[in-house]
């Protein structure tokens, strides 16, 4: 009784958070400058949010992926690395605590022989890079706002250059593409507030977007639904009003969150029938592509 108490309990909690959230916000709200702000958005840069968040899903966190488990000694085919990252999106939006992640370490255990031990840690090496370049961002806004931007862009640059060498110049691509998945995150909050005319000085926006990213990606909330929104008004409230900054924020919880698990729904079928088959069943190859290619070098 007590374990399903327990299960209930972190099924609803992100649910609770997200309405919590969003009740408290629009109660601090004036509708009528919430609904001014959309009316008054510029739409290219929203159609452009939108297509930067497409090209993200659909190829730059694709080949992250991708490259994070050839990192781990596994080269994975880009489509079956598609398949696995964005068929395992809606099924994480939508577990308690994004525990929905964690198939992605079962489905290659039983279509590629990966132990589940690095099936796992591919996971959290996604983190940890996505922390190390949110880091970067993030120290580029404080030396920014202290002795200047291009000063702390370049100290931001010398960190990613030694970093590349830390980890060897022949995973340099598994950094660039992390470097790119979170700046293309950043441009579209830039571009967001931008498309509301919200003029915040571009060492503010280095410093915060970045920690909106990081509170967005806290398993504690629905697609980061609620969290978004909280953090535009926790730190841009001196720069806009309250309404304009929950409508923006609802924009750039659209085109950073729900675009990507719109997209995976059109790979979660394939998802699962490969998760609950092995992949004989389903008429593609078994086991690790890199082993199998080191096999027939033998050979």
């Amino acid at each position: 009784m007590r374990n399903r108490i327990f299960k209930f309990a972190k099924l609803i909690f992100p649910c609770i958070v997200t309405i919590t959230i969003g009740f408290i916000l629009f109660k601090r709200v004036d509708l009528t400058d919430f609904r001014l702000s959309f009316s008054k958005a510029n739409f290219p840069f929203l159609l452009l949010t939108v297509v930067c968040s497409v090209f993200y899903t659909l190829f730059v966190c694709v080949y992250k992926y991708k490259y994070t488990l050839r990192f781990l000694g596994y080269d994975i085919p880009t489509n079956e690395a598609r398949i696995i990252r964005l068929g395992s999106l809606p099924l994480k939006s939508i577990t308690p605590f994004k525990a929905g992640e964690f198939f992605r370490a079962i489905y290659l255990r039983k279509n590629f022989d990966m132990p589940y031990e690095k099936g796992i840690y591919s996971i959290f090496l996604g983190y940890l890079l996505r922390s190390l370049v949110l880091g970067i961002f993030i120290l580029a806004g404080w030396l920014g706002s202290i002795i200047g931007l291009w000063v702390g862009l370049l100290a931001a640059l010398s960190v990613f250059v030694l970093t590349v060498f830390i980890f060897g110049v022949k995973n340099f691509r598994l950094l660039f593409y992390s470097f790119l998945s979170e700046l293309c995150l950043f441009l579209n909050y830039f571009i967001v507030l931008k498309a509301f005319n919200i003029q915040i000085p571009l060492t503010s926006v280095f410093f915060f977007v970045p920690m909106i990213l990081f509170m967005e990606s806290l398993p504690i909330s629905i697609a980061g639904l609620g969290i978004r929104e909280g953090a535009f008004i926790l730190f841009f409230l001196n720069e806009a009003s309250a309404g304009k900054l929950v409508a923006s924020g609802i924009v750039a919880s659209f085109v950073n969150g729900l675009i990507p698990v719109f997209l995976g729904l059109l790979f979660m079928s394939r998802f699962i029938t490969e998760f609950a088959f092995k992949k004989e069943a389903v008429g593609l190859n078994p086991g690790g592509y890199l082993r199998e290619e080191k096999v027939k070098s033998n050979e």
